[in-house]
């Protein structure tokens, strides 16, 4: 069968080959030009000195000899996709001279040109055949966007080289080769081999991923979102106040926390901007919450105590119920050595307590408890909208709530360790807390971000208030005040409809205050101060108000409220 499409070497080739192959010097093959034929294709002929009509000319971008046959020269070239419109029926190759020394029939082929709307790469390849050794230069070009092997030829190579056993052996210069590599000596390579090390110890399981820890060590976390049990961990949410002196008793500060306090001991309790740096903590923190001490308590009595305290709600405990979890914070205290962290249920009747060390004074450090499992025996667990588990962060406890046994589940009520400091012996003691999180599984990872936003969201299902966010309770002033009408049939009921942003945990006590005078469990009737007898409403917001005394019926009332489902 004849041959339709084929590559000749020209007599001038020829001519040139075999006096490289006398002893002259090998022949550069530089180009690859391309025509038309004048519209009609041919079939070139040895003496052919040019192609008929050539259209492009470009460099060759690959010369070397077939592995398979010796005796043959594998050509290649790439035409861009600028380069067009126009058909390709020729092709020949130049050499440095600028003489034709191969020529090749070429299917025809539309080569269009990317403005004319599409474009396309052309590949030529022309495989010339001798009947002795080529004697031409072989190349190789540097732009891989313009090698058509580069799967081939640039993947093999690498391949081979990494093959060896010396990686690197035939490089002159070493040292330079790992450093352009990033393979240097002393740092990548070590750590590398320390990571793939890490990794390779580790065991998968079903939804799970390998999480850096440090330099060369890895652990499997949870994939999922929302980890963070603890709301408002970064004391972002004040709805109370940022200031609450005097502290003598359980009570609430940001949202979401409080504290619990029996004894001679006295705290000033307030929203503080001293947090740990973005370098210390990967991330920018505003707050943390500062515990002063004010009035000191030398001698902690068997049953005194000062705790910080975060509850969180059944719902949110239940993911993490009976399973490991981590507690982390970052912690800034004046008196050093050991203090506690407790965890327990609302029936008080189970309790796991944790020791960790302030190491330096007035000094941010970053702690990490891990919890083992509590079994259902383990107290009486509430997976609902009550009381999920309570932590409680000790400054100071007595004889009858510490314990030896640590890091297990004991079914009695302990609070902290018998090696717990007592942080409330001097006036200068100072206690701040930030960038709280409770997690599953037995590795501390980032503090969680939740938008502003979402936060408030999470705290108003707890606590919420009428007033704008930075305006204190019962202060004096209609912005954002409720709004309702006294009844005509019976005057002593204010129709009201109050939408509570976030629905209530369960039914909140609601307490009214006058708009007129900031005094609590009032309104104001037209101009009329009146107290509230009886409000009615439930989860989603306030229905109706009852005075206690007959208005002016249609007049109507405004009063703030604040509407309070703590735990």
């Amino acid at each position: 069968m004849t041959q339709e499409y084929y590559s000749i070497i020209t007599n001038t080739g020829l001519a040139k080959n075999a006096a490289a192959s006398l002893g002259g010097a090998p022949i550069d093959l530089t180009h690859l030009a391309i025509g038309d034929s004048n519209g009609t294709s041919y079939n070139p002929l040895a003496t052919a000195t040019a192609l008929q009509n050539e259209l492009h000319r470009t460099t060759l971008t690959y010369v070397e000899i077939d592995a398979e046959n010796p005796n043959q020269v594998i050509v290649e070239a790439i035409i861009d996709e600028g380069v067009g419109s126009f058909y390709v029926r020729e092709v020949g190759i130049f050499d440095a001279d600028g003489d034709l020394f191969a020529i090749g029939k070429f299917p025809v082929t539309f080569k269009p040109a990317l403005p004319s709307g599409s474009g396309k790469r052309l590949y030529v390849r022309m495989i010339l055949g001798f009947t002795g050794t080529p004697q031409v230069n072989l190349v190789l070009s540097d732009n891989l966007n313009y090698d058509p092997n580069f799967s081939e030829n640039v993947f093999d190579a690498l391949a081979e080289k990494l093959a060896k056993a010396a990686n690197l052996g035939d490089v002159e210069n070493k040292a330079e080769a790992r450093e352009n590599l990033g393979l240097k000596i002393g740092t990548n390579v070590q750590a590398f081999a320390a990571n793939l090390a890490a990794l390779a110890s580790l065991v998968g399981a079903a939804k799970k991923i390998p999480y850096f820890t440090g330099a060369g060590a890895l652990a499997m976390v949870d994939l999922f979102s929302n980890k963070n049990a603890i709301i408002n961990g970064a004391f972002d949410i004040w709805q109370r106040g940022t200031s609450f002196s005097g502290v003598s008793g359980a009570q609430y500060f940001a949202d979401r926390w409080g504290c619990i306090l029996n004894g001679a001991m006295r705290f000033t309790v307030s929203r503080s901007t001293d947090v740990p740096t973005v370098a210390q903590a990967g991330r920018k923190f505003n707050y943390s919450l500062w515990a002063d001490c004010t009035t000191a308590d030398t001698s902690i009595a068997a049953t005194e105590y000062f705790c910080l305290r975060h509850v969180v709600e059944g719902y949110n405990y239940a993911p993490l119920a009976e399973q490991i979890f981590t507690l982390s914070f970052w912690v800034k205290a004046t008196k050093t050595g050991i203090y506690s962290v407790s965890a327990k249920p609302s029936s008080n009747n189970a309790s796991c307590v944790l020791e960790y060390t302030i190491n330096q004074a007035d000094t941010w450090e970053f702690k990490t408890l891990t919890f083992p499992a509590p079994s259902a025996s383990n107290g009486t667990w509430d997976y609902t909208n009550g009381w999920g588990i309570e932590f409680l962060w000790s400054l100071s406890q007595g004889s009858t709530y510490q314990t030896s046994t640590l890091g297990q589940w004991q079914n009695t009520n302990y609070t902290a360790s018998t090696n717990q400091v007592n942080a409330c012996d001097n006036t200068a003691n100072d206690f701040k807390i930030t960038g709280v999180q409770m997690e599953k599984g037995n590795v501390a990872t980032p503090f969680e971000q939740r938008s502003i936003q979402r936060e408030l969201e999470l705290c108003q299902r707890y606590f919420e208030r009428s007033y704008n966010i930075e305006t204190p309770t019962g202060t004096v002033e209609e912005n954002q005040a409720a709004w309702g009408n006294v009844n005509s049939a019976d005057t002593t009921l204010l129709c009201v409809n109050v939408d509570f942003k976030s629905i209530k945990r369960t039914t909140p006590s609601v307490t009214t205050y006058n708009t007129s005078t900031g005094a609590a469990g009032s309104f104001i009737a037209g101009s009329t101060s009146k107290n509230v007898s009886t409000v009615v409403g439930g989860t989603k917001g306030i229905g109706r108000l009852y005075a206690t005394s007959g208005m002016t019926a249609g007049v109507y009332a405004r009063f703030h409220w604040v509407a309070d489902a703590e735990l």
